[in-house]
């Protein structure tokens, strides 16, 4: 079961990344795997820029860390299509919150999907299971 948070913590969270949290944006579909993370929406700041912000358990925020590092490196490289998470005020990717981690990301518009169980099996999930550990 996904987790519920509170526009006014959503707001304090935003703000460690500098951001002036205007509203969540429920209407608009998240694209990839709800399962990465315990919670995560669209918010919006008040620049009407678009964001992703999840919260993210313990027990993987190492492992989301080096998943950050990969596209912070994949799009220094120009390319393009990259979207890396961004830094908050401390020049983290991760920020610590009233005992919870969260990372914020750019919204890309796409497309909610609903894919089987067995997508954690895919070769895709090999093939970022390997970029991650080239990085290590």
């Amino acid at each position: 079961m996904m987790l519920r948070y509170e526009a006014d913590l959503l707001g304090r969270v935003c703000s460690l990344w500098g951001l002036h949290f205007l509203r969540p944006r429920s209407d608009l579909p998240l694209a990839g795997s709800p399962e990465r993370c315990e919670f995560r929406t669209v918010v919006e700041d008040r620049d009407q820029h678009l964001y992703i912000l999840e919260s993210i358990s313990p027990d993987i925020r190492r492992h989301k860390q080096k998943i950050a590092s990969c596209l912070e490196y994949l799009a220094g490289q120009n390319l393009s299509l990259i979207h890396p998470y961004l830094k908050h005020t401390e020049n983290e990717t991760i920020a610590q919150y009233q005992g919870g981690f969260w990372q914020l990301g750019p919204y890309v518009p796409g497309v909610e999907l609903r894919r089987p169980d067995s997508i954690l099996h895919s070769p895709s999930r090999s093939l970022l299971s390997s970029m991650v550990s080239c990085r290590d």
